[in-house]
């Protein structure tokens, strides 16, 4: 589903319960914004922040176990900012 498409059934949805919401509402600019308030409560900021990362950086296994007809497999990836190194070891 495209988020316009999102955007304009959650619009609908307010107006079903008289709630106004902004059609140009977006959850990531919304934790942005709150993760930069300093009148904001310290943990509430860094959990802003935690969850508005994950926008932006997928989660990312370093290790990957695969056992199959062929024995077990083994993938370790080394990730860094400029390159992604992966080693298979097979048994």
């Amino acid at each position: 589903m495209e988020v316009d498409e999102l955007r304009r059934k959650l619009v609908a949805w307010g107006l079903t319960r008289n709630l106004p919401i902004d059609p140009e509402y977006d959850p990531r600019l919304e934790l942005a914004k709150l993760a930069h308030d300093i009148t904001v409560p310290m943990p509430l900021r860094i959990e802003c922040h935690k969850i508005a990362s994950e926008y932006m950086f997928p989660k990312i296994r370093n290790m990957e176990l695969n056992v199959d007809g062929d024995g077990l497999t083994i993938r370790v990836v080394r990730f860094t900012p400029s390159e992604t190194t992966a080693i298979e070891v097979k048994s």
